[in-house]
Parts: C-alpha cells; sequence; structure tokens
C-alpha cells in the first residue's frame, strides 16, 4: 500500500514538472521539426500553436509532444504551403487528435489520396478556410502577423475542395509542378521577422525579388531543402539571413542541402542550421532580438 502511495506521488510530482516545463512564456518560438525529409514548422506564442506544413508520416506528431501542453488540444492554424506528402501527410492524425480553427491552403487538391483526407477531415472539423494570395496580411494576434507573398494569384478555389476533395480543378492542369504555387510568407513580431518559402524555385525567386516585397529578415526557411534549383544568390542577396534553417533527411536520395546552396548561403556570410545534422532547430525571439535554443 505504501509503496503504491509512493509511486502516485512520484507521477503527480513528474507530470507536475514536465507541465512546468512545457509551459509556455510570452516569447516566439519557431521550432523547425527534425521530420525526416519535409518540412514541418511549430510557431509558437503563449498559447497560440501555428503549424507550418506536416512533414511526412507521424513525426510531426512526436515534435508537438515535446514542445506543446499535453492539455493543450486547440491548434489556432495550421498552413500547407503545398499539397505534397513530405510537407502534409503528418497533418492526417493531428487533425484526428486536435481541434484546428483555421485553415489556411491555396485551392489545389493535389496528387494523393492522403492529402484528400485532410481536407475531408478540415470539412468535418468545420476549420475557418484561408486562401491567401501575395499582398494580403493574417493577424494572428495583436502583435504578430503573417504577410503573404507568393502566389500572385488564386489556383482553384479552397472552399469547393474542402466539399468535393476528388473534384478536378481547372488550374491543375497548367500547373505542372505544385512546388511553384507554394504559399511563401513573412512572420513578423516586432522588429523581428521570418520568411517561410515552402519548395518555391528560382523562377518564383526572380519573381519575389522583381515585385519589390523581399526584405532583409532575420531567419529564412531554406527553399526546398536547399535543392540546387533554389536560394539564387540574387534571393539571398535581397533578403540577407542572418540564420537560415535547412529541413532534410539525413543522407536522403535527394542529395539535400546540395553544396552549390550552401555555398551561396556562405557567400552572404548566413549561418546555416540543419534538422539532418542539429535536430529540431529552435528560434526563440521577444520582438526585439532573437537567439537559438
Amino acid at each position: 500500500m505504501r509503496f503504491s502511495i509512493i509511486v502516485v506521488i512520484s507521477s503527480l510530482v513528474l507530470a507536475f514538472f514536465c507541465a512546468l516545463y512545457t509551459y509556455p512564456d510570452d516569447n516566439l518560438r519557431i521550432i523547425f521539426c527534425d521530420v525526416g525529409q519535409g518540412d514541418s514548422i511549430l510557431i509558437q506564442r503563449a498559447f497560440l500553436q501555428v503549424i507550418v506544413d506536416g512533414g511526412p508520416k507521424n513525426a510531426l506528431l512526436e515534435c508537438l509532444g515535446k514542445y506543446v501542453p499535453v492539455w493543450d488540444k486547440t491548434i489556432e492554424y495550421i498552413v500547407v504551403t503545398h499539397p505534397q506528402a513530405d510537407h502534409s501527410q503528418g497533418f492526417v492524425e493531428l487533425l484526428r487528435r486536435y481541434r484546428v480553427n483555421n485553415f489556411v491552403a491555396n485551392g489545389l487538391a493535389g496528387e494523393t489520396e492522403t492529402y484528400r483526407e485532410i481536407l475531408s477531415l478540415v470539412h468535418s472539423e468545420g476549420s475557418s478556410l484561408y486562401q491567401p494570395i501575395q499582398g494580403q496580411r493574417l493577424k494572428l494576434n495583436s502583435e504578430m502577423e503573417i504577410s503573404f507573398l507568393w502566389p500572385e494569384q488564386k489556383y482553384g478555389n479552397l472552399q469547393d475542395i474542402i466539399i468535393n476533395p476528388s473534384k478536378r480543378q481547372k488550374d491543375e492542369e497548367s500547373i505542372t509542378d505544385l512546388n511553384q504555387v507554394s504559399l511563401v510568407f513573412t512572420l513578423i513580431y516586432g522588429d523581428f521577422s521570418a520568411l517561410f518559402t515552402g519548395d518555391i524555385g528560382l523562377y518564383e525567386e526572380l519573381a519575389l525579388e522583381v515585385s519589390g516585397l523581399l526584405r532583409d529578415i532575420d531567419v529564412l526557411k531554406v527553399p526546398h531543402h536547399g535543392s540546387k534549383y533554389s536560394s539564387s544568390l540574387g534571393f539571398l542577396q535581397n533578403t540577407q539571413p542572418e540564420v537560415s534553417v535547412i529541413s532534410s533527411g539525413l543522407n536522403n536520395s535527394f542529395g539535400h542541402p546540395n553544396s552549390d546552396t550552401l555555398r551561396r548561403l556562405e557567400r552572404v556570410e548566413s549561418r546555416v542550421m540543419r534538422t539532418d545534422k542539429a535536430g529540431d532547430v529552435i528560434i526563440v525571439s521577444d520582438g526585439k532580438k532573437y537567439w537559438l535554443e
């Protein structure tokens, strides 16, 4: 009996300290989850949570288990930069276990049954839908906002595909590569800014340069896992990232990140962090300065 009481008390103490450890403070945290060859990023401030891309399989849930309080089962926003498996697959289980208030994506149904399942789950959830384009802003709270830089126009119709995920969108016939319509946006919190780029390539980077919307940033989510065909020198010179984070799998078959890309990042004197080497990469900001945790 005495042993059982000790076990119960020990469990309660352990649960208390685990809860205390995950209790959010007022700083912004951007956690680039180590999900292997894919993208998944958790943005946190106090009890606000935004997840950008879901990564492959269920590695996202493992990441959330480390950083989201166990009692918090609501995600304020999930953002799918583009409907490919390495950016969305993890959202299937997330939507089954968490309440998702807002769903942000382009209007294309993609190529996989998995993404269509995600759309069906979002429909069942009754999440609010956002299909942003260049120039639109999304206020996350009184101090944080997202400014969308790409795509220039709407592709497909998010409302339509949520209701009927198998419906073929006419725009999908003209899109040869879903990477081209990745959502690109800047997260702004006080003096701090971070640029999220999905899997855009050289053409999209050039279009962004011409648009005049690029600005100096603190942190860059390196496009397309460090592909050779992204992160052009002009794009990097226009953004001047102090820290660049590459999300890629260890010894992946694509050769990401490419050595040419790494050289270009070195040329603009950006500090490179890689999930394949460092695991989860965590950036913290108080709105004035930022640091690696």
